[in-house]
């Protein structure tokens, strides 16, 4: 699942729909968000099993995504369970059948989702932060100034 211009464009009307800030609700947290080459926003977390990582903020993307390689180390750890597999349509437009676990959490900044379902590609495929994970800390804000993620809902660790 590509970064693609529509789900660029989908950030851009979440900024000015979503107003709020994590502050102002109960256990939200703030996380920054910085740009890797053009318009490529990522933030800094982790996945419990494997250790620190970044993702790539999608909101085109359905699903957390992680790679082979990391489902191996999360499997080793007891961290990762098989669901499901699902028919996707990838950014390109082929459809392809993506295995669905789900990992015991992940960490974004301070910010903790448990029981999180993420979609498995091919080795050296970047994580990637999807919507199932943004709704599971709504009510959620994208700001490019400042940037951050406001998350609203959270266990903060």
């Amino acid at each position: 699942m590509m970064h693609s211009t529509s789900s660029l464009c989908l950030l851009c009307l979440l900024v000015p729909a979503l107003a709020g800030a994590a502050e102002d609700l109960p256990g939200g947290a703030e996380v920054p968000i910085y740009e890797r080459g053009t318009v490529t926003f990522y933030v800094d977390g982790g996945i419990d099993g494997y250790g620190d990582t970044a993702f790539m903020l999608d909101t085109g993307s359905a699903y957390v995504t992680i790679d082979q390689s990391t489902l191996a180390v999360l499997e080793r750890h007891s961290r990762a369970e098989f669901l499901r597999t699902i028919e996707g349509m990838m950014a390109d437009g082929r459809r392809r059948s993506v295995p669905i676990y789900r990992l015991s959490g992940i960490r974004l900044g301070q910010c903790e989702i448990r029981d999180v379902e993420a979609a498995v590609f091919p080795r050296g495929t970047r994580h990637i932060l999807g919507l199932n994970a943004l709704k599971a800390a709504a009510p959620f804000t994208v700001s490019l100034e400042p940037p951050r993620l406001a998350l609203g809902k959270c266990a903060t660790g």
